[in-house]
């Protein structure tokens, strides 16, 4: 069945990967979704233009945190800087020199294609069957979150990429084979490659190590392999941010404090340690089996009565952001004024709803159908690598209970989706084996649960949102208690209602990546922020609000953006910009409120290719 499979998954995988370039190359929408990507954009334009890391943003006018677009971008040693790794910067750049925008969309959605393709190969790999690997990679593509990240900006299809094929090339390297050295290489300079774009890709590491330690035929070599594989990435980060932020950290974010400095993560880095240690202890010592759980439960005991009051802190955390970002995210709590609890029981994330991975994913419920301990049997050893890699990536963002802020979903668990398909996928062939006829249920329920899911879009009062918090919720809670029934019952209706539960789970889950997908095509259809207002506006131009792509490009335009939205714009900033020659130009209404209270300024609608106002000083006998 191997080679004929075979035959078939390639070529539809090759076509899907064509569907997705195409898609990129003509219809795929160039508008902004979020500031982040602004902010790639803007440094590989400056890059392209200068050879420089350091942005052109008005410093000179003053450092009015107007300039620094809410704390986005960073102030370093040499001025104005992007926060993201270098690899945007450099890659983009030569991107954007031939094709423009559009060549960043298309790259990305290479980058999904190359996923797509790693999935496959990583599914072969870890279990040595074509049709795993092929629902595997189609689950992947259709059913989780991935494909809306195809047409972005945003660097994530290639975080997922780099970490799966990184994944697949070290479980080779774990083997007692001659290549090991190479392989470990290869592996550390692809998941490398990933640091440069998204440095989430570290969190590989620790889980590469754990592995390392139970299973590694050749530790040696693994070690050594992969830090040099590694090491051109961290050299370069290295530099980079001592340009950037005047640090050598490869790790750093210049300095910023909340969930994106590494710092915050270190206690975690710390237990990770003592497990390693703990490890190789017994790998080292080959502590016998009644000796090993004495020393074992005496070190967890103590060092529990020690920590008791940090682990209670750490289980309500750990808690809390299982209960937010794997069940429901309307129990997320957050300070933005852009989160609101709405009257209909949904939770809106600016205007989106925003989705945790149960309800994004609700066919993530078949996980439970490894509770079976004969699942485990012939393969206990893929599928704690799986559970390994995925525990490792998800467990800072659990404990800290960080969501990713502006998107429709879980957008850090990424570059664990292929491996959490290839777990689906063999958890369905595992109940599909029970009997020949349970695969009708299967592929009825699919297009159920996908219908079901646009009938409560289009017919419920809650829309969309509701189908997306609360039914997927359903469909996820129902689908994971069936399957946990089905662990460890072996009847065929069991296996038939468990396959109708998974069926319309992944139903539910296309319904969620189409839906997501359009929306955030949708909300970029605005090409005004493309806008090229050297055509509109002679000289210098300061403008607030929106975020136009020629003032990335136009040393002489300067974007700003208040720190808070309530305060407006900074009247030092805007002194200071007419003084020098700007015309400062703002919505209307913003223009209004900071005229009204700053007497000494006056207003007026100005023609041009963006609807805006210009402000200017009043004449000396209007001022008060």
């Amino acid at each position: 069945m191997g080679r004929p499979m075979s035959r078939l998954t390639t070529p539809l995988l090759v076509a899907l990967s064509a569907g997705l370039v195409l898609y990129a190359v003509f219809f795929a929408q160039l508008g902004f979704f979020i500031i982040d990507e602004v902010i790639y954009l803007f440094a590989a334009d400056t890059f392209l233009n200068t050879g420089r890391l350091i942005v052109e943003n008005g410093l000179h006018l003053g450092q009015s945190g107007d300039l620094f677009w809410s704390d986005l971008l960073t102030l370093g040693p040499g001025g104005i800087t992007s926060q993201y790794p270098p690899g945007t910067t450099w890659v983009w750049a030569p991107i954007l020199g031939v094709m423009g925008e559009r060549g960043v969309i298309v790259f990305n959605a290479i980058a999904l294609a190359g996923a797509l393709f790693a999935t496959r190969t990583l599914a072969r790999q870890m279990f040595q069957d074509e049709w795993v690997a092929l629902v595997a990679s189609l689950l992947f593509l259709f059913g989780t979150f991935s494909l809306e990240y195809a047409f972005v900006y945003w660097p994530h299809s290639i975080s997922i990429w780099t970490v799966t094929a990184s994944f697949y090339l070290f479980l080779r390297a774990l083997e007692d084979r001659p290549d090991v050295f190479r392989l470990a290489f290869f592996s550390g300079l692809v998941l490398g490659f990933g640091l440069l774009f998204r440095l989430d890709n570290v969190l590989a590491l620790p889980a590469f190590a754990l592995l390392s330690v139970l299973y590694a035929a050749r530790l040696d070599r693994i070690i050594l392999g992969g830090t040099l594989g590694l090491a051109p990435a961290m050299i370069a980060l290295a530099i980079a941010n001592q340009i950037k932020f005047g640090s050598f950290n490869p790790l750093s974010y210049g300095g910023k404090n909340g969930l994106t400095n590494i710092a915050g993560y270190l206690p975690f880095a710390a237990i990770l340690a003592v497990a390693l240690v703990g490890l190789l202890i017994v790998r080292r010592y080959r502590l016998g089996s009644v000796r090993f759980w004495l020393v074992s439960t005496f070190g967890v005991v103590s060092a529990g009565l020690i920590l008791l009051p940090d682990l209670q802190r750490f289980a309500q955390k750990l808690l809390g952001g299982i209960h937010s970002l794997i069940l429901d995210a309307r129990e997320i709590t957050s300070p933005y004024s852009g989160v609101v609890d709405m009257p209909d029981g949904t939770k809106s994330f600016w205007g989106l709803s925003k989705k945790a991975v149960g309800q994004s994913l609700p066919w993530l419920g078949l996980m439970l159908l490894f509770a079976r301990p004969s699942a485990w049997q012939h393969r206990s050893r893929a599928l704690i690598s799986a559970a390994v890699l995925v525990l490792v990536f998800a467990f800072p963002f659990l404990v800290r209970g960080w969501h990713g802020g502006m998107s429709s979903n879980m957008r850090y668990f990424l570059p664990v989706m292929p491996v959490v398909a290839i777990l689906a996928a063999v958890a369905l062939r595992d109940l599909l084996n029970r009997s020949p006829s349970l695969a009708r249920s299967l592929l009825w329920a699919i297009p159920l649960g996908f219908v079901l899911s646009f009938a409560w879009a289009t017919f419920l009062p809650t829309g969309l949102a509701g189908a997306h918090q609360m039914l997927a919720l359903y469909v996820f809670l129902a689908t994971a208690l069936v399957c946990l029934v089905a662990a460890f019952v072996s009847r065929i209706p069991v296996a038939h209602a468990t396959l109708l539960a998974a069926g319309a789970a992944i139903g539910v889950s296309v319904f969620n990546t189409m839906t997501d997908t359009a929306v955030s095509q949708f909300r970029r259809e605005n090409r005004t922020v493309l806008t090229d207002v050297t055509q509109g506006f002679d000289g210098r131009i300061l403008i607030y609000d929106k975020l136009l792509r020629s003032a990335l490009l136009d040393p002489d335009q300067i974007v700003a953006v208040p720190q808070t939205f309530s305060d407006g714009p900074d009247s030092d900033l805007v002194a200071a910009a007419i003084d020098a020659g700007y015309r400062v130009l703002m919505p209307d209404v913003w223009a209004e409120e900071f005229t009204q209270t700053h007497p000494g300024y006056e207003w007026f609608d100005v023609e041009g290719p963006v609807d805006v106002a210009e402000v200017i000083r009043a004449p000396e006998g209007v001022r008060e």
